[in-house]
């Protein structure tokens, strides 16, 4: 009878001491809100601030957590995804988010870069952050966030179309650079009509792109 009183003490206190811990093993970390939703990071990523819909600490390539609109979809995920200096694309799932992970090693701050792209509700969020490895705190990051309410076809697609976008407008700037600078080396300041088709080719192009 003794011994199972004590084994029952015994039971209770390590529930007790589980729950402490698990109680003050975040306790430290902080409350950010992005696009209506609720964040906790931790210390090393704390004090940084506010731009739109993005929160950052220095720049967007040592720590952001951003809710991404259509536009900021196709201008962020279109263009880490097409980068040269991209190194892998990774697809994960974490507890109600479908991941994709976009590496890169970049020249312009001489260090790995990571952006991982995922839903939450009806949102898509990106973070990125400097490093090339999902570690364990960006992990905790997103599995302490409500689960995403799009599907991973419909994800996939939306990620998909946002690269299309981004291309296409990409090729059209190219066209216009391209047109530009032919009119700018081989054309006489004196040939209108060749100037006017200038203006309209470019006024064309930000009309059936804005248009979308």
């Amino acid at each position: 009878m003794i011994k199972k009183v004590f084994l029952i003490i015994c039971i209770v206190l390590l529930f007790l001491g589980l729950n402490s811990v698990c109680g003050t093993e975040h306790s430290d970390w902080e409350k950010v809100t992005i696009g209506g939703v609720n964040f906790k990071i931790p210390p090393k990523y704390q004090n940084g601030h506010y731009v739109a819909d993005t929160y950052m600490s220095s720049s967007v390539f040592d720590f952001s957590i951003a809710s991404l609109k259509k536009r900021d979809l196709q201008d962020i995920y279109g263009y880490e995804s097409t980068i040269d200096e991209l190194v892998s694309i990774k697809e994960k799932h974490i507890r109600g988010h479908d991941l994709v992970i976009l590496h890169s090693y970049r020249g312009i701050c001489r260090h790995n870069v990571t952006y991982i792209f995922f839903g939450i509700n009806k949102k898509i969020f990106a973070i990125s952050y400097n490093g090339g490895k999902l570690t364990k705190n960006i992990k905790k990051i997103i599995m302490n966030t409500p689960a995403s309410k799009i599907s991973k076809s419909k994800f996939y697609k939306k990620l998909n179309i946002a690269q299309k976008n981004y291309l296409e407008v990409q090729r059209y700037y190219d066209e216009a650079y391209a047109y530009s600078e032919g009119y700018r080396k081989g054309v006489s300041s004196n040939n209108y009509k060749k100037h006017d088709f200038l203006n309209y080719y470019l006024g064309y192009r930000l009309f059936t792109y804005l248009s979308k």
